[in-house]
């Protein structure tokens, strides 16, 4: 089992899209981990999920392991400032109409799934609203903790997406051989909009 616990807008899409290429198929955004780690007996039925990415997973990792100690962890990062610009983009995104969820904000329409979207942020952060200050002290101490936690250990791997990625790191990690396909680039800002603004916000 591979878990990705980098802080969301890290690549988490582009990291699912690269486990899925090399073999372990899985979810981003698996909302109801959140849902079991809510319950005294944390033992989520993974659902067949050869991965899980992006929130809520980084906010779990310690349980998770303790849960599958034979699971290997990935660490995604980015460049502080980049993501700072990053997630304050991403959360005006989330919340303004779109067309894809029929005029409904992406919050509102997974809201109206469901999906504890704000219960989830008020975990990772202790408020929905967006403070720079917050946010980013929140950011450095998850990966300070993350750091720290797996030092030594032999499941874990970083890879930092701002620098030039290639599949080596991650292929010998997880003992594939290197794909003939580029290295993914998944849910970039045209993705949400459909305008190129030539940003990495969405990797």
């Amino acid at each position: 089992m591979i878990f990705g616990i980098g802080w969301h807008k890290t690549g988490t899409h582009s990291l699912q899209k690269a486990l899925n290429i090399l073999g372990f198929p899985g979810e981003h955004y698996p909302y109801w981990i959140y849902e079991c780690y809510m319950k005294e007996d944390f033992n989520p039925d993974l659902k067949n999920n050869k991965s899980l990415t992006d929130f809520p997973v980084p906010l779990f990792y310690k349980r998770l392991e303790l849960e599958y100690p034979k699971a290997k962890f990935i660490l995604t990062t980015r460049d502080e400032s980049q993501w700072l610009k990053s997630i304050e983009n991403h959360l005006v995104l989330q919340d303004s109409p779109n067309k894809r969820f029929n005029g409904l904000s992406e919050r509102e329409y997974y809201k109206r799934q469901g999906v504890p979207i704000e219960e989830i942020h008020v975990l990772a952060y202790g408020q929905t609203e967006f403070n720079k200050e917050i946010f980013l002290k929140r950011f450095k101490k998850h990966n300070k903790e993350v750091r720290h936690h797996f030092r030594n250990k032999n499941n874990f791997l970083e890879i930092n997406i701002s620098e030039k990625l290639s599949w080596d790191p991650l292929c010998g990690f997880l003992n594939r051989n290197i794909p003939s396909l580029p290295f993914p680039h998944e849910y970039k800002e045209t993705d949400r909009t459909g305008v190129d603004k030539q940003h990495k916000e969405g990797r």
